[in-house]
């Protein structure tokens, strides 16, 4: 049979010689008995092991392993599915900062790839959103723009909350950073990675409002297993909405409210 995404399969039971109730989930490489089993990747899930959770994206669950299924949380969710032809429109202000308006209209190219386009500052910013996680793959166009520090700061947005778990992820260094360290990087990269961008995200939930939640991220830069940057990235989401945006880096924020 052919099946496909939110397709019933199998209940929980406990048949046989099992020694409790649980689904058998196999893949084998031809449909006869004795036939080689194949690894399959499960697409979000959490693990816990030895009282520590994780978060998995495309993985496979290790044995001993307790796993169990990702808890969307949907005003996150809603305020980051984003439709083509849908435009923010965000009032700039902050430390250095000619107040402005920024408009990011959502399109898609040839290939269905959605993304931000900033028509007056000539910029996108690529992303995928696949139910359980909002990320960005590529930026394109003029850095100054807050759409690229958007794309810094939402780099990846997990839709669970859990607060024992903490997202980390790494953004790739070109589409980061253009100095000469980095370059200098990249041509001793082979032998030696001395430079890395790490992301980390959570999500901060308020008891008095279920549709009021913000997105916290930490952008550190280290060389040489060092720190020597740090950035706090904030997203403000209310009604299903994004409201506001602030870019805290050394003595400068930058906030952006959205206007529409």
């Amino acid at each position: 049979d052919h099946i496909k995404k939110g397709d019933f399969l199998a209940a929980c039971g406990n048949s046989g010689r099992s020694p409790e109730p649980h689904i058998h989930f196999q893949v084998q490489s031809t449909p006869f008995i004795g036939s080689k089993t194949l690894d399959y990747p499960l697409s979000h899930y959490i693990s816990e092991t030895s009282g520590r959770k994780d978060y998995h994206f495309f993985d496979y669950p290790r044995e001993g392993a307790l796993v169990q299924k990702t808890e969307i949380l949907k005003s996150v969710s809603k305020a980051f599915h984003l439709l083509p032809g849908q435009i923010l429109r965000f009032k700039i202000s902050g430390s250095n900062e000619l107040d402005r308006i920024e408009s990011w209209e959502i399109k898609t190219d040839y290939f269905n790839n959605s993304y931000f386009d900033c028509v007056e500052n000539r910029a996108k910013a690529y992303f995928v959103n696949d139910g359980n996680v909002f990320y960005f793959t590529n930026f394109i166009g003029n850095r100054k723009t807050f759409l690229f520090r958007f794309f810094i700061g939402a780099h990846r947005i997990v839709f669970h909350v859990d607060d024992e778990i903490k997202y980390e992820d790494e953004i790739p260094l070109h589409l980061y950073s253009n100095s000469l360290y980095r370059y200098f990087n990249d041509f001793i990269a082979p032998f030696y990675n001395s430079m890395h961008l790490y992301h980390r995200s959570s999500i901060t939930t308020y008891e008095a409002s279920d549709n009021k939640a913000t997105v916290n991220s930490k952008i550190e830069e280290n060389r040489f297993g060092k720190s020597i940057a740090g950035m706090k990235f904030y997203i403000e989401v209310e009604e299903n909405k994004i409201v506001s945006c602030q870019y805290n880096y050394k003595n400068k924020s930058i906030t952006a409210e959205c206007i529409d």
